[in-house]
């Protein structure tokens, strides 16, 4: 079979402003550290980098977890003994009046959750930036 030559993928068109300024200075940190200087990485947010290891209860837990079956999909809305723990720590906490929510797995995916279900495009929307 002949070997077609791939066709380069276009970007869309709605990434030509989108700016992220984290991996921005994280190319600075990479020269910097190329210069021999140390840098401490916290734009990672794994603890597992910065001797944090996970709790042995919390392996075990998994682990048991796993054993029992407990590690496919979860339903769509979550799993509900997550889902009201979460809540009530939630409400333990000043939230009131919570009618759902969602767990994602990091701030990253969080916020582009919550930008895509909000923001329309040619909408402002003012962040922080480092």
């Amino acid at each position: 079979m002949p070997t077609k030559i791939a066709s380069p993928v276009a970007a869309a068109d709605r990434l030509i402003n989108v700016r992220y300024a984290i991996r921005d200075l994280a190319v600075v940190a990479d020269q910097v550290a190329r210069e021999g200087h140390k840098i401490l990485y916290l734009n990672i947010g794994d603890p597992l980098n910065y001797d944090f290891a996970t709790p042995p209860h919390m392996v075990e837990a998994v682990h048991r977890a796993m054993l029992d079956g407990h590690n496919g999909y979860a339903t769509s809305l979550g799993i509900p003994e997550a889902v009201n723990s979460i809540t009530h720590d939630a409400e333990a906490r000043g939230f009131k009046n919570i009618q759902s929510l969602f767990v994602c797995y990091g701030s990253g995916e969080a916020i582009d959750t919550c930008l895509t279900a909000l923001v329309n495009p040619g909408d402002n929307v003012l962040t922080p930036s480092p």
